[in-house]
């Protein structure tokens, strides 16, 4: 991070952008620059580091020079993504979803990557979260509630994943609702799939990922995505869940942060294993989860939504549109202008 925040400063001053070391030309001016101790005389200064003559020691041209590889290659794959219509949103844009950078700060995502529609990213939501395997009646409850979600003005935030996930935004979308979908990878993919293409067309759908739009699958990746399901909904309802993995563990960290109100599915008699416990409590919760069934999903909807503070409306801008963006910034090459 020394290096990093260092580097940035230095070519700040030098009136660099780092759009402009994509450029062969610029490349080598700055390059020399670097060599030139006077060059750094005003960035040791306005930057205190431990250790700071180290730091740029260690920044070695050899190392810029592997650095500014990785950018040029990044550049090629930009005009890839670009043509499949994904586009990119760092935490300066104006659609960046603000409750991720309040809630998790500095560990918000420096970059996400997203097809469609960028103003549902705005839209109040409910989001749903279950298991991959799936029963029939699992099906019919999760289409059930999704309608009557629909009825109340929301609509569904979900991970895109077979199952739940997939039920829950294929039912919205069926009902001419809109829907979000928080990918763990293949975002690429699922942007070129026949089953989403038709409603990213049509404005329909968002699809969203913290990971390079060709980086694969990965249980680890699905695990870190819940958070922003629950982040970007006004409340989230559990479908289906084990005593542990993925669906588990994103109720249990949305419990203990008191992101949002957790609302668990009672469609099954006797109810799984996860659903049970999560309604008994788990130590160290903010929230309670709340048992909702067909008969009061819609009141304890209700009842959220009048209770939900002027800053978080503010926030989620539910009411209506995200501001416009003034622009298109050029991805650099992860180096934040005057550091």
């Amino acid at each position: 991070m020394n290096e990093y925040a260092y580097f940035a400063v230095w070519l700040w001053q030098q009136k660099l952008k780092p759009g402009d070391l994509l450029d062969r030309v610029s490349v080598e001016q700055a390059l020399t620059k670097w060599n030139e101790p006077a060059t750094h005389e005003h960035a040791q200064q306005a930057i205190k580091l431990h250790g700071l003559k180290k730091t740029i020691e260690n920044i070695s041209a050899e190392r810029i020079e592997q650095l500014l590889e990785r950018g040029l290659s990044l550049s090629l794959a930009l005009e890839k993504w670009n043509a499949a219509g994904i586009w990119i949103l760092d935490r300066e844009a104006p659609e960046y979803p603000p409750r991720f950078k309040k809630h998790l700060k500095h560990q918000s995502p420096a970059v996400l990557f997203g097809v469609g529609n960028k103003e549902l990213l705005y839209v109040k939501g409910v989001g749903f979260v279950g298991s991959r395997s799936v029963e029939p009646a699992d099906t019919k409850a999760t289409e059930n509630y999704v309608t009557q979600i629909t009825q109340l003005g929301y609509q569904v935030i979900s991970g895109g994943a077979q199952g739940v996930d997939e039920t829950a935004m294929l039912a919205a979308l069926a009902n001419e609702n809109t829907s979000v979908g928080i990918l763990s990878g293949d975002l690429l993919k699922f942007s070129t799939s026949g089953k989403w293409r038709s409603h990213i067309r049509a404005g329909n759908l968002a699809l969203l990922s913290i990971n390079e739009p060709e980086a694969h699958f990965s249980p680890i990746a699905a695990m870190n995505r819940n958070k922003f399901i629950y982040l970007l909904s006004e409340a989230c309802v559990v479908m289906r869940s084990d005593e542990k993995g993925g669906t588990w563990s994103g109720a249990t960290e949305a419990l203990k942060k008191g992101w949002v109100p957790l609302l668990v599915s009672a469609h099954k008699t006797p109810n799984y294993g996860g659903n049970s416990k999560l309604l008994e409590g788990i130590k160290g919760q903010v929230f309670q989860a709340q048992e909702v069934s067909f008969e009061n999903i819609k009141d304890e909807l209700m009842k959220y939504s009048k209770s939900t503070s002027p800053q978080s409306s503010q926030e989620h801008v539910a009411e209506g549109k995200p501001p416009v963006q003034s622009g298109n910034k050029q991805l650099g090459l992860g180096f934040d202008e005057g550091g």
